[in-house]
């Protein structure tokens, strides 16, 4: 399994040795002190070749800094992937079409993957225009949630599957999804791990399977 850990650079989450990890602001942390230097720290270990992805960041409408303040932390971060060749691992709460306009300004860096997706078939059908990929996590082990019903309408090539920091294993996930695509497991771990190496560009990882959060 590819494991990547988040690391939020204002919330004093410990930099792991020698595993792979993603870095940014998360926007709960945004109203806190400190973002000039964490935007250097970002810069230092993109441009050393040290992250597989920018994130995750992103914008909050419920939690954190205003949200002009969160949306310049966002640009500031997504220039820094862009300019890296990373992709970026966005949180967002009720802010898509924000989003979705700040993607209009990087429209040709690597791709951005909404992490842990919940929100409405619409949002998920804007996204996917938009070139976004899309990541499911232990919700699809609900039997009612929506994103069941989503899971079938996204295209192969921009399905992510994760455990966030839930507690589940990757392997429930992926057996939950499975069920939902009607797809033998191997078959779908191939993909998502073509889709990582893919979007990751393989970054800073030893294949071990499929890719897992």
């Amino acid at each position: 399994v590819v494991k990547i850990v988040s690391v939020d650079l204002l919330a004093g989450t410990p930099v792991p040795g020698n595993i792979t990890c993603s870095m940014g602001i998360h926007p709960w942390s945004t109203d806190r002190q400190g973002a000039d230097d964490a935007l250097r720290m970002l810069e230092e270990m993109t441009s050393a070749g040290r992250l597989a992805a920018v994130g995750e960041c992103g914008l909050d409408r419920l939690k954190g800094a205003d949200l002009s303040v969160q949306t310049d932390l966002f640009r500031k971060q997504a220039a820094i992937a862009a300019v890296n060749n990373l992709p970026v691992v966005v949180h967002c709460v009720r802010c898509w079409q924000e989003l979705i306009s700040l993607r209009k300004e990087f429209s040709t860096a690597p791709p951005w993957i909404i992490h842990g997706f919940i929100a409405r078939r619409q949002v998920a059908e804007q996204l996917i225009r938009h070139g976004f990929c899309l990541s499911f996590g232990p919700v699809l082990l609900r039997q009612s949630a929506a994103p069941q019903h989503l899971l079938p309408q996204v295209p192969p090539g921009r399905l992510f599957l994760e455990t966030d920091d839930s507690g589940h294993r990757i392997a429930g996930i992926y057996s939950a999804a499975c069920s939902i695509l009607e797809k033998e497991m191997n078959d779908l771990k191939k993909q998502v791990y073509s889709n990582f190496k893919e979007v990751f560009h393989g970054t800073l990882v030893s294949k071990d399977g499929p890719a897992g959060r």
